[in-house]
């Protein structure tokens, strides 16, 4: 009985602690994005070298980048730009709401950030992201069990095919499919807040635009851009400047989850 009871506490010492701890979901070089390079942004180290740019994606402010950054953090919303030198093996960031986090770029497969090259960071609550990695084992497990007619293309009279093979790693996945609401609320800490139901809300993404219809303050289309499991949203006719983002994962057959930048979830459906 103690043994248990041992057992629980422990269980319950670590979700409490990885519920103040960031984790590193990806680290990718993004060799389309020359931001790296613009005389404007570009950064040299003592010896003249170019920079890295890493573009960091957080829910929390960075207060401190430790070991090899060159200059100021530079914050663009969600998105915060650091810039290091070649020779920087790894760097740790301390934060506003959440423990310092150390970050090995040979753990993700880079010995260093090369110069002129700009790099993406995805940090997501380390909590979320375990219970993230046992909702896609779940998912992988029921997929290899399944038979072939879990895969269908349904059409709902809106001439747009509907993927329900889609995993979730990735806005693509949902592209030309509607997404209704069906629940939503305030998200903090990792944590679903003032849930309340709505229908007639609903998203679609074609052709890099987010139609987003049905809601309160009325139908709007937005400029998107994807980034994996992020989206960046800008209404049409304005700057693109991308403060808001999103970021959605698939909880199972009939449910997407979606949380932003701004503090909100939504459950949504095909």
């Amino acid at each position: 009985m103690n043994k248990l009871k041992l057992t629980i506490l422990f269980l319950f010492m670590s979700l409490a602690a990885s519920a103040q701890r960031l984790a590193v979901e990806s680290l990718k070089l993004r060799p389309n994005d020359l931001s790296a390079r613009n005389v404007k942004n570009q950064r040299h180290d003592l010896n003249g070298k170019p920079c890295a740019l890493l573009k960091v994606m957080v829910l929390d402010d960075i207060t401190k980048c430790s070991s090899g950054n060159i200059g100021d953090i530079v914050t663009e919303g969600p998105v915060k730009l650091i810039f290091i030198t070649s020779a920087t093996p790894s760097i740790e960031l301390s934060f506003k709401y959440h423990y310092p986090l150390t970050i090995n770029f040979a753990d993700y497969g880079y010995k260093h950030l090369e110069g002129n090259s700009t790099y993406e960071l995805n940090l997501v609550d380390a909590q979320q992201m375990m219970m993230g990695n046992g909702n896609s084992q779940n998912a992988n497990t029921a997929q290899q069990t399944s038979t072939a007619t879990t895969t269908q293309n349904v059409d709902r009279g809106n001439g747009r095919s509907l993927r329900r093979d889609a995993t979730g790693t990735n806005w693509s996945d949902y592209e030309n499919n509607k997404l209704s609401l069906f629940k939503y609320g305030g998200y903090k800490d990792g944590k679903e807040l003032n849930t309340f139901f709505g229908s007639g809300e609903y998203m679609l993404l074609h052709n890099g635009v987010l139609e987003w219809n049905g809601r309160q303050d009325g139908n709007t289309k937005y400029n998107a851009r994807v980034s994996g499991n992020v989206i960046y949203i800008t209404p049409k006719g304005k700057a693109p400047s991308y403060v808001k983002w999103i970021r959605i994962e698939r909880r199972d057959d009939n449910e997407i989850f979606t949380y932003d930048n701004l503090g909100t979830y939504r459950y949504l459906r095909f």
